[in-house]
């Protein structure tokens, strides 16, 4: 028996209680595979969001070193259940040239930024390096039962 979590986790109410569930209902032998991000993956966003945040709106997304479920973390929680795991990471750096493609996403986060500040360092930042580096870091937990 197999269970698969597509980057799911760190959306549960307790990972604790998710993972216990999904080792119960595993047979001896079965496998869980769990997607998820690494604290690295787009922290470049998250940094633009840091810095350029509408003070008075808050910022309720401040990345992923503060999620649940994490590659960083998910290990602890994931041994607790499960007689065995090992992490198959996914790296890599986009270089985006387009700072129309960076300010779009950075708006698309779940924060209200300054936008002329924000368009101001991105720009200048793709003219000065030639880009924008965007971390991919990611992967999967593969747990036996």
């Amino acid at each position: 028996m197999v269970t698969l979590s597509g980057a799911g986790h760190y959306h549960a109410s307790s990972q604790h209680k998710a993972l216990a569930e999904i080792s119960r209902v595993l047979k001896p032998g079965g496998k869980l595979y769990a997607k998820t991000h690494s604290v690295e993956h787009i922290a470049e966003f998250f940094d633009l969001q840091r810095r350029f945040v509408v003070e008075e709106a808050g910022l309720t997304n401040t990345g992923f070193s503060y999620s649940p479920f994490t590659l960083e973390n998910g290990g602890a929680m994931i041994e607790e259940h499960f007689s065995s795991f090992e992490i198959i990471r996914e790296y890599g750096i986009c270089h985006a040239t387009d700072p129309q493609v960076v300010i779009d996403y950075a708006h698309s986060r779940d924060a209200e930024l300054q936008n002329e500040p924000l368009a101001e360092f991105v720009k200048a930042r793709i003219e000065r390096e030639g880009h924008f580096v965007v971390t991919r870091s990611s992967g999967m937990f593969v747990a036996q039962k």
